[in-house]
């Protein structure tokens, strides 16, 4: 008969010793080092490949007693740095059936030569050679190839019954699912849907983001952490594995993502620039001084060339609004999708639910209590909205299914607040109430969504305008520059954002209006005393010296160019474009410097674009300066409410307007005014030029005249390479000239609600604008049919403003002709393809089955833990281990009254070291049963409270509610007067690592049925609906052990009594 037990054991390990010394090598991988670990029955050693560790192994045989075909394996990656995909391989070996250690390894390594690609097909030919058996009276027989195909086949086949079915449903509703495979259990899911399906304007589309206007462009969602577990959600919303992690990442990519692509974008790798970044080198040019009018005319140069966003196929790039919706997507869809299933409510009512319960800290009962008639009104006014995409949760999935499609509804609720973006705040995704939605989404006016939007880039990226908008970057800087320095910024200044800043080197006074010169002078002394680093509250400096300190920060931020040049390079540990961050670029530019640099940009709630195609330019404009064109999509949500609104009351009570509702003007003013007139519009509250003609904003209708208005700059930001020197405004006004106050020979406009600006001409010291080439360059290009009473022209000809809605359907309609639908790859045909060849799922339970009552178990009578800091990684997975197992045998079982137990996962925290179990469905003829009966108690709720080193000592069960009669009252079912648990297998020397949790709960739940001595009995009148407390129950434990010579395993005291 062959030896078993322990010393088969040391007896293995030492033959694998010796050929670990020897040389052992599969794959092209080694085993070295191969010793004894520290603990009972572990194993250890290195993986190496290529002369470089990859792994460093720990197996641990739980009961070496039962070794070789009775144990079970657990093992971890020791390597501070574990690679993911051997980690979840060093996982599954806890799954897999008993073998001996050789056999194990062997196992072991194949898979992970198999995860990292070190193994080729042929080698499978070889495998029998290599997995010894040597044992074959142990009756199990080498796992081979096929075994390898088929290790865990019956999880896989239902993982893949449910990708197959959530699929089918997911093409249905007219999008493209997609599946990425890491190795033999992780796998990450995508759903996509091209963007010129979408029911929404061309002209949103380019407010949004320019690039959704490129062909084969798909709004992408990638659903990755399921790790290997699937479907993640029940049919109430709750998350169905207790190690499922899910993340949600929205890009744009050209139907599927790559597999390295999604590795890189899904795995939370910090970045490693291959090598130092070094700009390209710019033309010697003078040293630039701001008083030195000789330095500000450099040598002119090209402008920055064009970069394209990446094409290549697998790409997933981030645009506008991927920041947004990622946060809002991974902070709150799973909740949405509880409270629309729990409260039978729409997306609408759901996310004004979930604000309230989270800002109130309320129950969502008592939420949805005080908002009742809000959420219906909510839910139904969405529903007037048209091309919302339909609502998978409003469908019924079929008998017998019993999850959600998370990919359909995560992707239709991404779809659903793309289309609805202008509506909700940037940061904290709630309802922005304005009379006018506007066509770029911004921030509501809570203080601390502010703050997060510029001083913690939540929202928009800056990264995205500098890729993107490179022009209109370099325009709002120097807009900001020129306010600053010429002592005109006053209202909007960058307060309550958390900016520290070094001391200024100048103070900048107030503009004096006179002679239209601000006073510069070397810093002066000031009260306010600087922080422990060196650096000062900019909130708190006077508003002098703030301005000195805008633009000293501005001063340090490099150009454009550079910056654009930075972020689209593609190193080796960034695949996935749009990962790189400005601020990693210098480690010399304080972190003030960049925040400022977002809040020039970020802070313009217009939506400015260059204007580089010549159908998209005002036509008529002929000037040998070099102007370029800039146009405003929208103005301020606010504002342009406000004009919205007067321009309808215009048509409905002027002939003229009916037919012309707006006309068309110029504005001039110096370039330090426009960092405010792109936020607040065009007003009259200071006077610049006097006001012959009365109160009001002055506009012309020749814009030769206008630009004698605009005062070339007296300073400009040192990196700019637009080097805007002056700036022109066209405007759009509301067409009621017989209200202005005057209209010859300027329009004097009393309303700033009448005035919207729609155009910058931007004139540049240095750099001509350079222009696109069309396709359809020949067609003549359509403008705007103007109010001839009102002449809109430039040196007496006449100006037109562009059709520019015609260039963009045009563009949408080209991506339309040229799109075609990809066909589905490999991996993705595998999952239409399947056919499952296992036994059918269970019949569905009686409907007399035991049913879980959640407000039994609410978190009112116990405290849920952290997990243990000491917990070595074998106990945790151990855990792991058993956690599965149970949930498993839950999920399948015919009917919980039958199983006895139930484990709630709404109540399992991220702590695997405590559970909440409920024991119920007890012989209805035991008085216990009846008891419970009679005063409607749904189960026994326990605790189970497991020590660091577990399996190696026992876990302490505990019971909660509801109070047993005491034993000394006449009860019984061995449980202490405190609630703890008085059984020989719970204390140090009756416990087993071998042990299972769920046979010890059948022990427990035998014990409790035990009529002998006496039977088990709910407390006499109120008394049982005293919950048992922690203290009580460790000293009854310790009275038990005392009474009956048992030793209290070392620890209980602090694991019991730990907060």
């Amino acid at each position: 008969m062959s030896l078993t037990g322990r010393k088969r054991f040391l007896g293995d390990l030492s033959e694998l010793q010796a050929l670990s010394k020897k040389g052992w090598e599969l794959h092209g991988v080694q085993i070295k080092g191969l010793r004894s670990g520290d603990d009972e029955g572990s194993v250890e050693f290195t993986l190496m490949y290529d002369g470089d560790p990859i792994s460093k192994p720990l197996l641990l045989i739980t009961d070496t007693s039962s070794y070789p075909s009775e144990h079970t394996c657990l093992a971890y990656d020791q390597q501070d740095d574990a690679h993911e995909t051997v980690s979840e391989v060093l996982e599954n070996v806890s799954s897999s059936s008993a073998k001996p250690l050789k056999d194990t390894v062997v196992r072991l390594v194949n898979s992970v030569a198999s995860a990292l690609g070190f193994r080729d097909d042929e080698d499978d030919e070889d495998d029998e050679e290599m997995e010894v058996d040597d044992e074959e009276d142990d009756g199990h027989a080498s796992l081979d190839g096929e075994g390898m195909e088929l290790f865990h086949h019956k999880d896989l086949a239902q993982q893949m019954v449910a990708l197959k079915r959530d699929f089918l449903e997911v093409v249905a509703a007219d999008w493209r699912p997609g599946l990425v495979r890491f190795g033999s259990s992780e796998f990450v899911v995508c759903v996509s849907c091209p963007v010129i399906k979408l029911s929404t304007p061309p002209n949103a589309l380019a407010a949004w983001d320019r690039t959704l206007l490129l062909p084969d462009q798909h709004i992408t969602l990638i659903v990755s952490g399921f790790r290997g577990s699937y479907p993640p959600l029940s049919e109430t919303g709750q998350v169905l594995s207790g190690f499922a992690k899910i993340r949600f990442h929205v890009g744009l990519s050209d139907g599927k993502p790559s597999r390295e692509v999604v590795e890189a974008t899904t795995r939370d790798y910090g970045l490693k620039e291959d090598e130092k970044y070094v700009p390209e080198p710019e033309p010697v040019v003078p040293e630039f001084d701001e008083n030195d009018p000789d330095t500000w005319d450099i040598q002119e140069k090209e402008a920055t060339p064009e970069l394209e966003p990446s094409h290549d196929p697998g790409r997933f790039d981030k645009f506008s609004l991927s920041t947004s919706l990622n946060s809002l997507l991974n902070d709150s869809l799973i909740s949405l999708i509880q409270l629309r299933v729990r409260f039978g409510i729409g997306w609408a009512g759901a996310e004004m639910l979930l604000a309230h319960h989270r800002e109130k800290q309320i129950s969502p009962e008592i939420a949805y209590g005080n908002l009742a008639s809000q959420i219906q009104a909510a839910d139904l006014e969405e529903r007037s909205i048209a091309h919302l995409p339909l609502d998978p949760l409003l469908r019924p999935r079929g008998a017998g299914i019993t999850s959600i499609n998370l990919p359909l509804v995560a992707f239709s609720y991404l779809i659903r607040r793309v289309l609805l973006c202008p509506r909700f705040c940037l940061v904290c995704h709630q309802r922005i109430h304005s009379e006018f939605v506007a066509i770029k989404p911004y921030v509501c006016e809570k203080g601390l969504c502010a703050y997060q939007f510029y001083a913690l880039s939540f929202g928009t990226s800056i990264e995205y305008d500098i890729i993107h908008n490179p022009a209109v970057v370099d325009l709002l800087v120097s807009f900001a520059y020129a306010s600053a320095l010429d002592g005109q910024l006053k209202e909007e200044l960058p307060v309550g954002i958390g900016l520290r800043v070094p001391k200024p080197s100048r103070t900048v006074g107030d503009r004096t209006f006179q002679n239209y010169m601000s006073t510069t002078a070397p810093a002066a002394t000031f009260e306010e005393e600087p922080e422990d680093d060196g650096l000062y509250d900019f909130d708190r400096l006077p508003i002098a010296s703030q301005r000195g300190a805008i633009v000293d920060m501005l001063n340090k931020i490099p150009k454009v160019s550079e910056m654009r040049q930075y972020l689209l390079r593609i190193t080796p540990s960034s695949k996935a474009r749009g990962r790189q961050t400005v601020r990693n670029m210098k480690d010399n530019i304080p972190a003030s410097a960049w925040t400022l640099l977002r809040w020039c940009v970020a802070s313009c709630t217009a939506y400015i674009e260059e204007l580089s195609t010549p159908s998209e330019r005002v036509q008529g404009i002929e000037t040998n300066a070099m102007y370029h064109q800039f146009r405003f999509s929208v103005g301020s949500p606010q504002a342009e409410a406000k004009f919205q609104a007067a321009v309808q009351t215009a048509m409905s009570s002027n002939n003229n307007a009916k037919k012309h509702p707006t006309l068309y003007a110029w504005h001039g003013s110096p370039l330090m005014n426009w960092h405010s007139i792109i936020r607040q519009g065009l007003h009259f509250k200071d006077i610049a030029h006097g006001r012959a003609y009365g109160n009001g904003v002055y506009f012309a209708k020749d814009g030769n005249i206008s630009m004698s208005y605009s005062r070339a700059a007296t300073s400009r930001w040192k990196n700019s390479e637009l080097a805007p020197s002056t700036a022109l405004a066209i405007a759009e006004l509301v067409n009621l000239p017989d209200k202005f106050v005057s209209t010859n020979p300027y329009f004097v406009v009393p309303e700033v609600t009448w005035i919207s600006t729609r155009y910058l001409l931007v004139q540049s010291s240095t750099i001509q604008q350079t222009l696109k080439e069309e396709e359809d360059s020949k067609l003549a290009i359509k403008t705007l049919t103007l109010d001839s009473k009102n002449g809109f022209v430039l040196n007496g000809k006449p100006v037109g403003i562009p059709l520019r809605i015609d260039q963009l359907d045009l563009i949408v309609q080209r991506n339309r002709k040229a799109f075609q639908e990809k066909p589905f790859d490999d991996e993705d045909l595998e999952v239409f393809k399947f056919e499952d060849r296992t036994e059918p799922p269970p019949p569905p339970p009686p409907a007399d089955d035991w049913k879980h009552d959640p407000s039994w178990v609410e978190q009112t009578d116990y405290q849920l833990l952290s997990a243990p800091t000491q917990a070595s990684p074998m106990s945790t997975m151990h855990l792991q281990k058993e956690f599965k197992y149970m949930m498993e045998e839950q999920r399948k079982a015919k009917s919980l009254r039958e199983l006895g137990y139930y484990i709630s996962p709404e109540v399992m925290g991220d702590n695997l070291f405590q559970w909440i179990v409920e024991l119920h469905s007890f012989d209805k003829d035991l008085p216990i049963a009846k008891d419970m009966t009679s005063k409607k108690v749904n189960s026994l709720l326990f605790e189970i409270r497991f020590p660091p080193n577990f399996p190696h000592s026992p876990p302490f069960f505990r019971l909660i509610k509801p109070r047993l009669l005491p034993f000394l009252q006449g009860g019984g079912g061995h449980v202490t007067a405190g609630g703890s648990i008085c059984m020989d297998l719970l204390v140090q020397d009756g416990w087993l690592p071998s042990y299972n949790i769920a046979a010890v709960l059948l022990q427990i739940r035998m014990a409790i049925s035990s009529t002998e001595p006496r039977p088990a009995r709910l407390a006499g009148g109120d008394d049982w609906k005293r919950a048992y407390g922690v203290h009580e129950a460790l000293e009854g434990f310790n009275r038990a052990a005392a009474t009956h010579g048992w030793r209290v395993p070392e620890g209980t005291r602090q694991l019991v009594l730990r907060q």
